[in-house]
């Protein structure tokens, strides 16, 4: 058992209108470190993003550290971003640099120790039809450590139809990386269909401790569906079929509950590899005024790791919270958690958030 008291403080700085309407400047910071039991890494500073920005009608322009989200190509980067904007047709964006380090730190790192370089192309509104292309290619220690093409389309088929499909291709591999197809249907205002189905290799963070494990493809094919039955009682169901290709085995998930104005409460159900889970969950959020509202959650699962085994463990997981906002630009945020399973008699802990918002002329 332990006691850990840790501390974050974040800063967001936007700084506009720097001599030219168009150009500004960027920043993002963290810091962090444990008041009771310093760690090695304490206290730490992370540089999350810090970039000039030049927004014009047709060009955009961000040199620094920035975080990319263009199609297959995610990361965040020490380097330069060019879109074009062609009306509201076509976008297109060309990006380079060198990847952050894991860390997050002030550094920046050399061009062969790691870098990436990605294209996007979007198109939208044609025929009701958005289409995109993406291509990302990066290297780590002057190797190719990762090449992929991604495809996606988007389509408005009448008022109540929608379709998604995504493909994205390694070319190290020559082989996809993830295969996506989605299907949403309204047959009327008050019900929603979902069928979607996914093949996927997971794609980890470099920082997530699951780097560090093997990665193999799964496949997951469900449907979904809601229902309002009236304006403070709606009905939610999903039922999904999981399988993996590490051992050809494969798992069901279920999940089924209501929405009652401001609260809910469900069932859920997992069974097949990996073991069993059942459980049942509720929550509610109540609002006092325009600046003070309270939430808690609760949820009691039993389960078992492994189909052969007789008995089942209990888990019990609850959360009570409350948000409190004196003016426009202040907000307090307060939060209990509380874990009690077959190795926690009990786990508790609290956060606490508070946010200022400055403006200046």
């Amino acid at each position: 058992m332990g006691n850990f008291l840790r501390g974050y403080q974040t800063a967001r700085i936007d700084l506009k209108a720097l001599g030219y309407d168009r150009l500004s400047f960027h920043t993002y910071l963290r810091g962090t470190t444990d008041f009771l039991k310093e760690g090695p890494s304490d206290p730490k500073a992370d540089v999350l993003n810090g970039y000039l920005r030049y927004a014009g009608e047709k060009l955009t322009f961000k040199a620094g550290r920035q975080q990319v989200y263009e199609g297959v190509g995610i990361g965040t980067m020490d380097g330069a971003y060019v879109g074009v904007h062609l009306g509201d047709i076509v976008h297109s964006s060309i990006y380079v640099g060198t990847e952050s380090p894991l860390n997050e730190s002030f550094e920046i790192a050399s061009w062969n120790d790691r870098n990436m370089f990605g294209v996007h192309l979007e198109s939208f509104r044609i025929s009701k039809t958005d289409i995109g292309l993406s291509y990302v290619r990066k290297e780590r220690n002057e190797d190719l450590f990762e090449e992929v093409v991604g495809a996606d389309l988007r389509r408005e088929l009448g008022r109540r139809l929608n379709i998604y499909g995504r493909l994205d291709w390694d070319l190290i591999q020559d082989e996809p990386r993830r295969i996506e197809g989605v299907t949403r249907v309204s047959p009327s205002e008050d019900l929603h269909l979902t069928g979607e189905f996914i093949r996927r290799t997971p794609r980890v963070n470099l920082q997530s401790i699951f780097k560090n494990f093997p990665l193999h493809t799964n496949f997951e094919a469900g449907l979904s569906g809601s229902y309002r039955m009236s304006s403070l009682l709606t009905l939610n169901g999903r039922y999904a079929l999981v399988q993996y290709d590490y051992d050809k085995d494969n798992s069901q998930r279920i999940d089924f509950g209501f929405n009652i104005k401001d609260g809910t409460i469900g069932y859920t159900r997992r069974m097949g590899y990996g073991g069993e889970r059942d459980g049942v969950y509720g929550g509610y959020l109540y609002t006092f005024s325009d600046d003070l509202c309270a939430r808690a959650h609760l949820e009691i699962t039993t389960y078992r790791l492994l189909e052969e085994e007789m008995e089942r463990d209990d888990l019990l997981t609850s959360s009570v919270g409350v948000q409190y906002k004196p003016a426009k630009n202040i907000s307090f945020n307060m939060e209990g958690q509380g874990l009690r399973n077959k190795l926690y008699e009990i786990d508790f802990r609290v956060l606490f958030r508070a946010e200022y918002w400055v403006s200046g002329m």
